[in-house]
């Protein structure tokens, strides 16, 4: 009996493509098109890709576990636990590398498995890069922000208050 997945590979595939097209849309209505984008247009964008590679996240999440469910069962791998228990992925945001599945013994009807396996895997692969990609602008985001911030606004000078040099009593 084949295992019982979520969602087809091109599915997934399907979702990655309408994900991209959403995270575009939202830095769009953020972003200005003529002009450059100000500090808070930019932390703006940060949130929404922010919001964007969370969703994309779980998306790369539940194909693992069909990824699993078509290796052979639900069981994670030795140091990986399933996110509904609190597992977190490797580092980078990555799952942990999975294994080949084992083909001895296997159904006449899981003889399609390697092909479907590897289908899975390219939507994964997809996937991964899109997050890449994702990240590397989140951290461009956040250091542009951080550089205008260190930067003091034009009217920010006539903002602050001059302090008087301290007068040392005199002693006569």
């Amino acid at each position: 009996m084949a295992p019982e997945l979520g969602r087809s590979a091109s599915g997934y595939e399907e979702q990655l493509r309408r994900h991209e097209l959403a995270a575009g849309r939202a830095l769009m209505q953020v972003l200005p098109t003529g002009e450059p984008p100000t500090a808070p247009q930019l932390a703006e964008a940060r949130r929404a890709l922010t919001r964007a590679l969370r969703d994309l996240r779980g998306l790369r999440r539940e194909l693992d576990l069909d990824l699993r469910r078509l290796q052979g069962g639900d069981r994670p791998t030795p140091g990986d636990r399933p996110p509904a228990q609190g597992g977190r992925p490797a580092q980078g945001g990555r799952p942990p590398a999975r294994r080949a599945p084992a083909a001895a013994g296997r159904p006449r009807s899981a003889r399609r498995q390697p092909e479907e396996l590897y289908r899975y895997e390219a939507a994964g692969n997809a996937i991964d890069e899109v997050l890449d990609r994702w990240e590397a602008r989140q951290a461009q985001l956040a250091a542009e922000i951080e550089r205008r911030g260190a930067r003091r606004p034009q009217g920010a000078r006539a903002q602050t208050v001059k302090r008087r040099p301290r007068q040392t009593p005199r002693s006569d």
